[in-house]
């Protein structure tokens, strides 16, 4: 009777071992993980801008017998150089001093070095946001004394919000790229995975100007021209 009963009990272990696995997986397993499908796309905006502030750089160099005669001459000069451009408007915030120098200059002669006298410089950088004024305003300085005009630089005011405009037209121009692909591989977007930008440029061009005016001059007309400001960005989509 005893072995009977560990031979029935055998039995139904045997049994469970077979089915009840086998009823698990059927019934209540987790189904397997699907691959999530991803497009990545770059996408470049582009804004064309005009120039709208410009930076003169003009100055003065004098040359006297002695450290005290040099300074005095180019300071006289310079002062008057920045009244000429106050008198056409401009704030003594938009002025600033670049270089100011003083030291000794000599000629050479058989070999031998002879003092020559000492040099004064100074030069001034003036911010001018009407570009019509731009050729006024040198015109005035040089007729003032200034005796080296390095050139002119120009820049926006307001760079952030060009770079806003490119950052939109990239996303754009992105998420278009990504609905035509999607549709000529017969699914759609979904959603948006990652999103990196990758860079932006907007280059400032500068005007050249001979470096040295010894007699008033009429300046020549200045043109700040156009500029191109790129954005770039990688977008990483989920497709369905």
């Amino acid at each position: 009777m005893r072995k009977r009963t560990w031979i029935l009990l055998a039995v139904v272990l045997l049994l469970t071992a077979i089915f009840v696995p086998n009823s698990y997986a059927e019934g209540t397993a987790p189904a397997a993980s699907q691959t999530v499908k991803t497009l990545e796309i770059t996408g470049t905006g582009r804004i064309a801008y005009s120039y709208d502030t410009a930076q003169i750089t003009l100055g003065v160099s004098e040359v006297a017998d002695s450290p005290t005669g040099a300074f005095k001459a180019m300071s006289e000069k310079i002062n008057k150089v920045v009244s000429s451009t106050k008198a056409k408007g401009i704030a003594e915030s938009s002025l600033k001093t670049g270089t100011l120098n003083l030291f000794q200059e000599y000629d050479w002669k058989d070999g031998v070095q002879t003092l020559r006298g000492y040099r004064a410089t100074n030069t001034v950088t003036i911010k001018v946001k009407d570009l019509a004024q731009v050729p006024a305003i040198m015109e005035a300085a040089v007729s003032a004394g200034a005796n080296q005009v390095q050139g002119v630089n120009f820049s926006l005011s307001d760079p952030g919000a060009l770079e806003g405009q490119a950052l939109d037209a990239a996303i754009d121009n992105a998420k278009a790229q990504a609905e035509r692909v999607a549709k000529r591989l017969g699914t759609s977007v979904r959603g948006v995975q990652k999103v990196q930008v990758l860079g932006s440029s907007g280059p400032i061009i500068s005007y050249g100007m001979t470096s040295k005016a010894e007699a008033p001059m009429a300046a020549p007309s200045v043109y700040g021209g156009q500029g191109d400001y790129s954005v770039s960005v990688s977008i990483v989509f989920e497709l369905q």
